[in-house]
Protein backbone atom coordinates (compact mmCIF):
# COMPACT_ATOMS: atom_id res chain seq x y z
CA UNK A 1 0.00 0.00 0.00
CA UNK A 2 2.45 2.23 0.97
CA UNK A 3 4.70 1.52 -2.53
CA UNK A 4 0.77 2.43 -4.05
CA UNK A 5 0.23 5.58 -1.78
CA UNK A 6 4.47 6.75 -2.83
CA UNK A 7 4.02 5.82 -6.56
CA UNK A 8 0.79 8.32 -6.60
CA UNK A 9 2.23 11.20 -4.55
CA UNK A 10 5.29 11.00 -7.44
CA UNK A 11 2.58 10.80 -9.96
CA UNK A 12 0.87 14.05 -9.18
CA UNK A 13 4.20 15.72 -8.30
CA UNK A 14 5.71 14.92 -11.72
CA UNK A 15 2.19 16.33 -13.33
CA UNK A 16 2.94 19.42 -11.50
CA UNK A 17 6.26 20.17 -12.31
CA UNK A 18 5.83 18.88 -15.87
CA UNK A 19 2.87 21.36 -15.92
CA UNK A 20 4.28 24.13 -14.53
CA UNK A 21 7.79 23.32 -16.61
CA UNK A 22 5.84 24.12 -19.48
CA UNK A 23 3.88 26.86 -18.19
CA UNK A 24 7.28 28.41 -17.66
CA UNK A 25 9.08 28.24 -20.85
CA UNK A 26 9.23 31.42 -23.28
CA UNK A 27 7.05 31.39 -26.37
CA UNK A 28 10.05 30.78 -29.01
CA UNK A 29 10.19 27.42 -26.84
CA UNK A 30 6.74 26.08 -28.06
CA UNK A 31 7.73 27.27 -31.81
CA UNK A 32 10.07 24.31 -32.33
CA UNK A 33 8.02 21.74 -30.43
CA UNK A 34 4.83 19.52 -31.14
CA UNK A 35 2.09 20.11 -29.14
CA UNK A 36 0.28 16.78 -29.45
CA UNK A 37 3.99 15.82 -27.68
CA UNK A 38 3.86 18.12 -25.17
CA UNK A 39 -0.16 17.01 -24.36
CA UNK A 40 1.10 13.41 -24.47
CA UNK A 41 3.98 13.71 -22.07
CA UNK A 42 1.83 15.25 -19.64
CA UNK A 43 -1.34 13.03 -19.51
CA UNK A 44 0.31 9.65 -20.50
CA UNK A 45 4.59 9.12 -19.88
CA UNK A 46 3.88 11.00 -16.65
CA UNK A 47 1.71 8.26 -15.26
CA UNK A 48 3.66 5.60 -17.24
CA UNK A 49 6.89 6.59 -15.70
CA UNK A 50 5.28 6.32 -12.12
CA UNK A 51 3.44 3.26 -12.89
CA UNK A 52 6.10 1.62 -15.06
CA UNK A 53 9.65 2.86 -13.83
CA UNK A 54 9.24 4.34 -9.77
CA UNK A 55 6.56 1.48 -8.90
CA UNK A 56 8.52 -1.47 -10.35
CA UNK A 57 11.69 -0.24 -8.91
CA UNK A 58 10.15 -0.21 -5.32
CA UNK A 59 8.74 -3.37 -5.79
CA UNK A 60 11.77 -5.15 -7.27
CA UNK A 61 13.93 -3.50 -4.19
CA UNK A 62 10.96 -4.78 -1.69
CA UNK A 63 11.31 -8.36 -2.98
CA UNK A 64 15.39 -7.96 -3.40
CA UNK A 65 15.16 -7.86 0.25
CA UNK A 66 12.67 -11.24 0.47
CA UNK A 67 14.77 -12.77 -1.97
CA UNK A 68 18.02 -12.22 -0.03
CA UNK A 69 16.22 -13.25 3.88
CA UNK A 70 14.79 -16.71 2.26
CA UNK A 71 17.65 -17.38 0.65
CA UNK A 72 20.01 -16.73 3.65
CA UNK A 73 17.73 -18.88 5.56
CA UNK A 74 17.11 -22.32 3.19
CA UNK A 75 20.89 -22.29 2.99
CA UNK A 76 21.03 -22.12 7.17
CA UNK A 77 18.52 -25.00 6.88
CA UNK A 78 20.01 -26.77 4.20
CA UNK A 79 23.32 -25.67 2.81
CA UNK A 80 23.90 -28.09 0.22
CA UNK A 81 20.26 -29.42 -0.80
CA UNK A 82 18.92 -25.27 -0.97
CA UNK A 83 21.98 -23.76 -2.02
CA UNK A 84 22.36 -25.49 -4.63
CA UNK A 85 18.84 -25.03 -6.11
CA UNK A 86 19.18 -21.33 -5.10
CA UNK A 87 22.67 -21.28 -6.86
CA UNK A 88 20.67 -23.12 -10.36
CA UNK A 89 17.87 -20.54 -10.17
CA UNK A 90 20.34 -17.50 -9.78
CA UNK A 91 21.95 -18.93 -12.57
CA UNK A 92 19.02 -19.62 -15.20
CA UNK A 93 17.08 -15.97 -13.70
CA UNK A 94 20.81 -14.87 -14.65
CA UNK A 95 21.05 -16.04 -17.97
CA UNK A 96 17.12 -14.97 -19.08
CA UNK A 97 18.66 -11.45 -17.80
CA UNK A 98 21.37 -11.18 -19.92
CA UNK A 99 19.22 -12.83 -22.81
CA UNK A 100 15.70 -10.81 -22.68
CA UNK A 101 16.82 -7.19 -21.32
CA UNK A 102 18.46 -5.50 -24.46
CA UNK A 103 15.77 -6.51 -26.43
CA UNK A 104 13.21 -5.61 -23.99
CA UNK A 105 14.95 -1.56 -23.59
CA UNK A 106 15.29 -2.07 -27.61
CA UNK A 107 11.08 -2.63 -27.45
CA UNK A 108 10.67 -0.04 -24.43
CA UNK A 109 12.26 2.93 -27.32
CA UNK A 110 10.14 1.44 -30.01
CA UNK A 111 6.84 1.62 -28.05
CA UNK A 112 7.59 5.28 -26.83
CA UNK A 113 8.09 6.48 -30.54
CA UNK A 114 5.27 4.72 -31.97
CA UNK A 115 3.11 5.67 -29.21
CA UNK A 116 3.94 9.58 -29.87
CA UNK A 117 3.80 8.92 -33.44
CA UNK A 118 -0.05 7.46 -32.89
CA UNK A 119 -0.71 10.80 -30.91
CA UNK A 120 1.19 13.13 -33.34
CA UNK A 121 -1.55 11.57 -35.74
CA UNK A 122 -4.79 12.02 -33.91
CA UNK A 123 -4.06 15.37 -32.66
CA UNK A 124 -3.66 16.31 -36.38
CA UNK A 125 -6.71 14.55 -37.44
CA UNK A 126 -8.98 16.06 -34.74
CA UNK A 127 -7.34 19.77 -34.40
CA UNK A 128 -7.84 20.39 -38.34
CA UNK A 129 -11.06 17.98 -38.63
CA UNK A 130 -12.53 20.65 -40.87
CA UNK A 131 -10.24 20.34 -43.23
CA UNK A 132 -9.97 16.83 -43.31
CA UNK A 133 -13.35 16.58 -43.80
CA UNK A 134 -13.22 19.58 -46.57
CA UNK A 135 -10.49 17.42 -48.69
CA UNK A 136 -11.82 13.61 -47.71
CA UNK A 137 -8.98 12.02 -46.13
CA UNK A 138 -10.15 10.65 -42.89
CA UNK A 139 -9.20 7.09 -44.46
CA UNK A 140 -5.48 8.59 -44.78
CA UNK A 141 -5.31 9.07 -41.24
CA UNK A 142 -6.72 6.25 -40.01
CA UNK A 143 -4.35 4.23 -41.87
CA UNK A 144 -0.95 6.56 -40.66
CA UNK A 145 -3.08 5.96 -37.17
CA UNK A 146 -3.91 2.14 -37.51
CA UNK A 147 -0.13 2.09 -38.67
CA UNK A 148 1.60 3.51 -35.70
CA UNK A 149 -0.55 1.37 -33.19
CA UNK A 150 0.22 -1.97 -34.94
CA UNK A 151 4.05 -1.62 -34.84
CA UNK A 152 3.20 -0.03 -31.00
CA UNK A 153 0.67 -3.30 -30.27
CA UNK A 154 3.97 -5.46 -32.02
CA UNK A 155 6.53 -4.23 -29.17
CA UNK A 156 4.02 -4.52 -26.35
CA UNK A 157 3.23 -8.23 -27.34
CA UNK A 158 7.05 -9.23 -27.37
CA UNK A 159 7.77 -7.88 -24.52
CA UNK A 160 4.63 -9.34 -22.96
CA UNK A 161 5.11 -12.78 -24.55
CA UNK A 162 8.94 -12.67 -22.82
CA UNK A 163 8.00 -11.56 -19.55
CA UNK A 164 5.06 -14.40 -19.07
CA UNK A 165 7.38 -17.15 -20.82
CA UNK A 166 10.24 -15.93 -18.11
CA UNK A 167 8.05 -18.10 -14.70
CA UNK A 168 7.93 -21.23 -17.09
CA UNK A 169 11.64 -20.69 -18.24
CA UNK A 170 12.63 -21.06 -15.02
CA UNK A 171 10.33 -23.36 -13.33
CA UNK A 172 11.44 -25.61 -16.34
CA UNK A 173 15.62 -25.27 -15.68
CA UNK A 174 15.11 -25.68 -12.38
CA UNK A 175 13.02 -29.17 -12.74
CA UNK A 176 15.66 -30.15 -15.85
CA UNK A 177 18.78 -29.44 -13.09
CA UNK A 178 17.35 -31.94 -10.55
CA UNK A 179 16.44 -34.52 -13.38
CA UNK A 180 19.44 -34.32 -14.54
CA UNK A 181 20.86 -35.03 -11.14
CA UNK A 182 18.89 -38.10 -10.48
CA UNK A 183 19.69 -39.23 -14.28
CA UNK A 184 23.47 -39.01 -13.71
CA UNK A 185 23.07 -40.76 -10.73
CA UNK A 186 21.26 -43.49 -12.67
CA UNK A 187 23.81 -43.81 -15.07
CA UNK A 188 26.43 -44.10 -12.45
CA UNK A 189 25.01 -47.96 -11.20
CA UNK A 190 23.08 -46.38 -8.24
CA UNK A 191 19.73 -48.16 -7.79
CA UNK A 192 16.35 -46.50 -8.45
CA UNK A 193 14.57 -47.87 -4.71
CA UNK A 194 18.58 -46.69 -3.32
CA UNK A 195 17.99 -43.43 -5.05
CA UNK A 196 15.02 -42.41 -4.42
CA UNK A 197 15.38 -43.63 -0.41
CA UNK A 198 18.78 -40.95 -0.89
CA UNK A 199 17.12 -38.35 -2.88
CA UNK A 200 13.65 -38.08 -1.52
CA UNK A 201 14.20 -36.03 1.81
CA UNK A 202 16.72 -33.60 -0.03
CA UNK A 203 13.97 -33.59 -3.38
CA UNK A 204 11.47 -32.63 -0.85
CA UNK A 205 12.94 -30.01 0.70
CA UNK A 206 14.77 -28.50 -2.72
CA UNK A 207 11.96 -28.32 -4.27
CA UNK A 208 10.22 -26.45 -1.02
CA UNK A 209 12.78 -24.01 -1.10
CA UNK A 210 12.51 -23.15 -4.14
CA UNK A 211 8.78 -22.97 -3.98
CA UNK A 212 9.23 -20.49 -1.02
CA UNK A 213 12.06 -17.96 -2.97
CA UNK A 214 10.33 -18.75 -6.23
CA UNK A 215 7.73 -15.65 -6.05
CA UNK A 216 9.58 -12.94 -4.45
CA UNK A 217 12.50 -13.99 -6.92
CA UNK A 218 9.97 -14.14 -9.83
CA UNK A 219 8.25 -11.10 -8.89
CA UNK A 220 12.08 -8.91 -8.66
CA UNK A 221 13.20 -10.12 -12.37
CA UNK A 222 9.63 -8.48 -14.01
CA UNK A 223 9.82 -5.72 -12.43
CA UNK A 224 13.24 -5.39 -12.88
CA UNK A 225 12.47 -5.91 -16.62
CA UNK A 226 9.17 -3.63 -16.53
CA UNK A 227 11.40 -1.05 -15.24
CA UNK A 228 13.87 -1.29 -18.16
CA UNK A 229 11.02 -1.11 -20.88
CA UNK A 230 9.53 1.85 -19.48
CA UNK A 231 12.59 3.51 -18.64
CA UNK A 232 12.50 5.53 -21.71
CA UNK A 233 9.47 7.34 -20.94
CA UNK A 234 12.09 9.44 -18.68
CA UNK A 235 13.65 11.14 -21.53
CA UNK A 236 10.34 13.28 -22.91
CA UNK A 237 9.92 14.45 -19.41
CA UNK A 238 13.12 15.68 -18.77
CA UNK A 239 12.98 17.62 -21.99
CA UNK A 240 9.89 19.26 -20.09
CA UNK A 241 10.90 20.35 -16.70
CA UNK A 242 13.19 23.45 -16.54
CA UNK A 243 16.98 23.52 -15.76
CA UNK A 244 16.46 25.77 -12.85
CA UNK A 245 13.33 24.37 -10.60
CA UNK A 246 13.44 27.86 -9.04
CA UNK A 247 12.08 29.44 -12.05
CA UNK A 248 8.33 30.68 -11.14
CA UNK A 249 5.27 30.75 -12.93
CA UNK A 250 4.57 34.17 -14.75
CA UNK A 251 1.86 36.22 -12.41
CA UNK A 252 0.37 39.16 -13.28
CA UNK A 253 -0.75 40.21 -10.01
CA UNK A 254 -0.55 43.20 -9.05
CA UNK A 255 1.08 44.37 -11.92
CA UNK A 256 -0.09 47.60 -13.49
CA UNK A 257 0.14 48.41 -17.64
CA UNK A 258 2.86 50.05 -18.78
CA UNK A 259 2.26 53.53 -19.81
CA UNK A 260 1.29 54.73 -23.18
CA UNK A 261 0.91 58.38 -24.28
CA UNK A 262 2.97 58.63 -27.26
CA UNK A 263 4.32 56.42 -29.91
CA UNK A 264 5.48 52.99 -30.38
CA UNK A 265 9.11 52.88 -32.34
CA UNK A 266 10.67 50.09 -34.38
CA UNK A 267 13.96 50.69 -34.77
CA UNK A 268 16.30 48.81 -36.84
CA UNK A 269 14.74 45.53 -35.32
CA UNK A 270 15.23 41.82 -36.88
CA UNK A 271 13.82 38.85 -35.60
CA UNK A 272 15.24 35.06 -37.30
CA UNK A 273 12.82 32.21 -36.44
CA UNK A 274 14.59 29.20 -34.41
CA UNK A 275 16.04 26.82 -37.26
CA UNK A 276 15.49 29.30 -40.24
CA UNK A 277 18.42 30.63 -41.92
CA UNK A 278 16.80 33.43 -43.38
CA UNK A 279 15.31 36.66 -41.32
CA UNK A 280 11.72 36.73 -41.20
CA UNK A 281 12.36 40.64 -40.45
CA UNK A 282 15.18 42.64 -41.15
CA UNK A 283 16.47 46.28 -40.13
CA UNK A 284 12.20 46.83 -39.73
CA UNK A 285 11.99 50.52 -38.39
CA UNK A 286 8.32 51.63 -37.73
CA UNK A 287 6.41 54.65 -36.32
CA UNK A 288 3.31 53.98 -34.66
CA UNK A 289 1.72 57.12 -32.82
CA UNK A 290 -0.83 56.61 -30.05
CA UNK A 291 -4.47 56.93 -30.99
CA UNK A 292 -3.82 55.91 -34.78
CA UNK A 293 -5.31 53.10 -37.06
CA UNK A 294 -2.50 51.17 -38.67
CA UNK A 295 -2.98 48.42 -40.83
CA UNK A 296 0.48 45.72 -41.88
CA UNK A 297 -0.10 45.14 -45.49
CA UNK A 298 1.98 42.35 -47.28
CA UNK A 299 2.43 38.99 -49.05
CA UNK A 300 1.94 35.45 -46.99
CA UNK A 301 5.22 35.12 -45.65
CA UNK A 302 6.40 38.87 -45.10
CA UNK A 303 6.54 39.14 -41.21
CA UNK A 304 3.36 40.56 -40.31
CA UNK A 305 2.40 38.16 -37.16
CA UNK A 306 6.18 37.90 -36.40
CA UNK A 307 5.86 42.25 -36.29
CA UNK A 308 2.59 41.65 -34.59
CA UNK A 309 4.47 39.05 -31.91
CA UNK A 310 7.27 41.22 -31.79
CA UNK A 311 5.25 44.41 -30.74
CA UNK A 312 3.40 42.13 -27.83
CA UNK A 313 7.28 41.24 -26.21
CA UNK A 314 6.15 37.27 -27.23
CA UNK A 315 9.36 37.23 -29.56
CA UNK A 316 12.67 39.36 -28.68
CA UNK A 317 14.43 41.28 -31.41
CA UNK A 318 17.70 39.59 -32.82
CA UNK A 319 19.07 43.31 -33.46
CA UNK A 320 17.51 46.60 -32.90
CA UNK A 321 14.89 47.91 -30.59
CA UNK A 322 11.07 48.20 -30.07
CA UNK A 323 10.52 51.23 -27.81
CA UNK A 324 7.61 52.51 -25.74
CA UNK A 325 7.13 55.99 -25.54
CA UNK A 326 11.00 56.15 -26.21
CA UNK A 327 11.82 53.79 -23.67
CA UNK A 328 12.96 50.32 -25.18
CA UNK A 329 10.54 47.44 -24.26
CA UNK A 330 12.03 45.79 -20.95
CA UNK A 331 9.15 44.81 -19.44
CA UNK A 332 6.45 42.88 -21.57
CA UNK A 333 4.08 41.39 -19.57
CA UNK A 334 3.49 45.07 -18.29
CA UNK A 335 2.88 45.99 -21.80
CA UNK A 336 0.35 43.70 -22.49
CA UNK A 337 -1.48 44.13 -19.73
CA UNK A 338 -2.97 47.38 -21.79
CA UNK A 339 -3.29 45.60 -24.72
CA UNK A 340 -6.27 44.11 -26.25
CA UNK A 341 -5.32 41.44 -28.88
CA UNK A 342 -7.27 39.14 -31.20
CA UNK A 343 -5.24 36.60 -32.97
CA UNK A 344 -5.23 35.45 -36.16
CA UNK A 345 -6.09 32.04 -35.34
CA UNK A 346 -8.92 32.64 -32.46
CA UNK A 347 -8.71 30.69 -29.52
CA UNK A 348 -11.78 29.42 -27.78
CA UNK A 349 -11.33 27.56 -24.00
CA UNK A 350 -14.04 24.60 -23.17
CA UNK A 351 -15.92 27.17 -20.36
CA UNK A 352 -18.63 29.61 -20.89
CA UNK A 353 -18.67 32.92 -23.06
CA UNK A 354 -18.14 34.71 -19.71
CA UNK A 355 -14.97 33.04 -19.08
CA UNK A 356 -13.52 33.86 -22.65
CA UNK A 357 -14.26 37.26 -22.20
CA UNK A 358 -12.55 37.83 -19.39
CA UNK A 359 -10.03 35.45 -19.58
CA UNK A 360 -6.92 37.55 -18.35
CA UNK A 361 -9.37 39.14 -15.76
CA UNK A 362 -9.71 38.52 -12.30
CA UNK A 363 -13.41 38.79 -12.29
Amino acid sequence: VRQHMYTLNTLILLNRRVMGGYLRQPYPYFMTRNSAVMLRNLTNETNRFSTGVILNALTFIAHSFVVGFLTIFLIFIDPLVNGGVILIASLAFGTLYAFTRYPIRRWGRGREARFAEANRVAHQALFGIKEVKALGVEQLYMNQYMNQLGQYGQHQTRYMIVTSMLTRSTHAIVTIGLAAGVIYALVNGLRMSTLFDSLAPYIVTAYAGIYRIYPALMTSLNSLLSTFYYWYTREPLLDALPEDADIAIPNDAGLQPLPFTDRIDFDQVTFTYPGSTHPSIEQASLEIPAGERVALVGASGAGKSTAVDLLLGLLEPESGQIKIDGQPLTEPRRWRLGIGYVPQQIFLADDTLRYNIAMSSDA
